[in-house]
C-alpha cells in the first residue's frame, strides 16, 4: 500500500497528523488492523468511522475516504508513527 504522511496545523499551535493511503478505508482493512493486534471501537464502524487503537495510538478516518489520522497516546510518538507506517504498509 502506497503511503504519503502529512502534518496539518490545528488551532492554539497544536498540528495534526496523517496519512494518505492508496486505498478506501473499509471494513476489510478495519479487520486487517483487528488481526494485527488493534481494537476496534464498533459503535464507531456502525456509523461509518474506522477507529482503531492500541496502548500507543489512535488511528481513525471515514469509510470510503483515503485519509487516515493518527493521534499519540504516550510518548515516543516518533517511533508510534513508524509502528503505524510498517503497519499500513503490511496492509
Amino acid at each position: 500500500m502506497e503511503i504519503k504522511q502529512y502534518k496539518a496545523k490545528g488551532c492554539c499551535g497544536s498540528s495534526s497528523l496523517f496519512f494518505k493511503i492508496s486505498e478506501p478505508i473499509s471494513q476489510i482493512i478495519v479487520d486487517k488492523f483487528i488481526d494485527l493486534g488493534m481494537i476496534q471501537e464498533e459503535h464507531y464502524s456502525k456509523a461509518g468511522i474506522m477507529y482503531v487503537h492500541n496502548s500507543s495510538f489512535i488511528i481513525t478516518g471515514p469509510f470510503g475516504s483515503n485519509k487516515v489520522q493518527f493521534k499519540c497516546k504516550q510518548s515516543p510518538c516518533a517511533e508510534h508513527q513508524q509502528t503505524l507506517i510498517r503497519l499500513l504498509e503490511s496492509l
